[in-house]
């Protein structure tokens, strides 16, 4: 409320609230075969995708037209928002690739394929964030649950050398044999300056300095004016710098408690069941890595970043709740989904109608913010 704009405050309170709600129904779902039926929707988008992104490939080498990013990356207005959705899906369609009791062998290969495929896509994007925080996802799943995890994480490393080789083969030798102008990702990966987000770090800063107490509001450093981006690209310093200190410190001590507790959980299953831990070491992995991306970039952000973050906390809920104590009083839900479905379109009228009124597309002389948060221009105007 003491925003300056308490309406886009309310706005992302809703949405957070929203995902919230999200999150806990699915958590509390029954059924044994959820989690396996969005593994295998996952998968079914990523190998959607992958054959989309090689058509695309193919197509550029039989025309002979340069080889350079963002192509052949489509389908997201930028290819860190592909980065965005990958991280979060990168365990989880690995899920048939490592399951051996999958049969035909046929199938089972397909699988190891498309895994092949997912790692090549993402040492092609060029991002040194999402291959760090791919690093650092590894390396705390293994810490977090132990030795027991080295069979799961050498095969998808297997996977991620086998990827690599083959981005060196379709985005520099085969172009190279045919004669084609062609990007190769790796130059970028030697170049760890990033003078943007230093930038951004440090305006996030000087908002927090600003009101360390309670923060300048939720979205609002899409009011502080910027020509690069409406978040830090850091979600703590976001966090931080639109909620104060104390909210800050209250988030990361409660995320602190939750990876006590999951630790237990998955040292225990990992223990007395391994050959159905695995659901454990892959969302594991998959939290980590999107924990890790976060500090990077704005995963908190994006909204189909945000939906997958809800569906991974949700997954890891009902895995770490016994399924007697999976029933959740009903009320509550309905007052929480009662309260987002009217508060977001009430909210989010105002700029809905304005975007139909005129094209958004060209410069507003209102909005002081450039770069994506709610909306595509995600600045809030000031007026």
């Amino acid at each position: 409320m003491l925003a300056a704009s308490p309406r886009h405050a309310l706005l992302e309170v809703s949405f957070f609230a929203g995902l919230v709600g999200f999150a806990l129904v699915l958590a509390a779902q029954t059924s044994r075969h959820w989690l396996r039926s969005v593994a295998i929707a996952l998968t079914v988008a990523a190998a959607i995708y992958a054959l989309r992104t090689i058509t695309v490939y193919l197509a550029i080498l039989i025309a002979g037209d340069p080889l350079k990013l963002p192509e052949p990356f489509t389908g997201f207005t930028n290819r860190r928002f592909f980065n965005q959705y990958q991280i979060w899906t990168l365990s989880l369609t690995a899920v048939p690739f490592l399951l051996t009791s999958i049969r035909p062998a046929r199938l089972r290969h397909g699988f190891v394929a498309l895994a092949v495929v997912w790692w090549t896509l993402l040492f092609a994007s060029g991002s040194r964030g999402a291959l760090l925080a791919v690093i650092a996802g590894l390396l705390a799943t293994r810490w977090l649950l132990g030795p027991a995890t080295n069979p799961v994480l050498t095969r998808l490393i297997l996977a991620a050398a086998a990827g690599f080789g083959l981005y060196l083969v379709a985005f520099d030798l085969i172009p190279w044999l045919i004669g084609i102008e062609s990007f190769l990702a790796t130059a970028r990966y030697a170049d760890f300056g990033s003078p943007g987000r230093i930038a951004l770090w440090s305006a996030a800063l000087e908002q927090i300095r600003a009101d360390p107490l309670f923060g300048i509001g939720p979205m609002h450093l899409a009011w502080v004016p910027s020509a690069y981006a409406a978040h830090p690209h850091n979600s703590v310093l976001q966090l931080a710098a639109e909620w104060g200190l104390p909210c800050t410190a209250l988030i990361l001590s409660a995320m602190v408690l939750a990876a006590r507790a999951w630790t237990r959980h998955c040292r225990a299953q990992l223990t007395n069941s391994p050959q159905d831990s695995l659901p454990e070491i892959l969302l594991t992995l998959s939290l980590s890595m999107g924990l890790a991306y976060s500090l990077f970039s704005g995963i908190i952000v994006m909204p189909l970043s945000q939906l997958l973050f809800a569906l991974v906390a949700a997954a890891m809920l009902y895995r770490f709740r016994p399924a007697r104590k999976n029933e959740l009083r009903r009320w509550p839900l309905q007052v929480l989904g009662l309260a987002v479905a009217i508060g977001l379109p009430v909210l989010a009228a105002p700029d809905i109608i304005e975007r139909y009124q005129k094209d958004m597309l060209l410069p507003d002389p209102t909005i002081q913010t450039r770069g994506p948060r709610f909306w595509q221009i995600g600045g809030i105007p000031h007026k």
